[in-house]
């Protein structure tokens, strides 16, 4: 049977880092900002996003049937990013705490494949700005999290 180390386990608690609570707070910080999406899509941040599209796709303020639509789609984007960040939270709270690296690794290929897909679908569209002004500090706030937390782990011994 393989020993902990081999398995990618540290027999450690992570908690006190700061990389661990920077990226337990950031997850957290995302559940709240997906359910703010969804349900407060006039009020900012969620309605510059609002704001960049009309500028990009109407060229002005958007039309009342595409504000509809864009109104209904606040819902289920809100959602999935809510749901998307519960689980991550839920991976940092307990896996990433017990220093499972499996975990961490989870976290990043979420991560990567929402990027790819999510961005590479906006610049076909030449929607550079969400590409840009979102998901890039999305990608960003993650993986500086999960990176700092390996290396601050790997650097006090745990």
């Amino acid at each position: 049977m393989r020993d902990s180390a081999s398995r990618g386990l540290r027999s450690v608690d992570l908690g006190g880092l700061f990389w661990y609570r920077y990226l337990l707070g950031s997850s957290a910080f995302f559940v709240l900002f997906g359910v703010a999406s969804a349900v407060l899509g006039s009020l900012p941040p969620a309605s510059l996003w609002g704001g960049w599209i009309a500028e990009y796709f109407f060229a002005g303020p958007m039309p009342a049937d595409a504000q509809l639509m864009f109104d209904f789609m606040r819902g289920p984007l809100g959602g999935t990013m809510a749901g998307h960040y519960v689980l991550q939270t839920a991976l940092v709270a307990i896996p990433v705490r017990r220093g499972e690296r499996w975990a961490s690794v989870a976290i990043v290929a979420a991560t990567l494949l929402w990027f790819c897909v999510d961005s590479g679908v906006s610049t076909s569209h030449g929607a550079w700005f969400n590409v840009l002004r979102v998901n890039l500090s999305a990608l960003v706030v993650t993986v500086i999290g999960v990176v700092g937390l390996e290396l601050q782990a790997r650097r006090v011994g745990k």
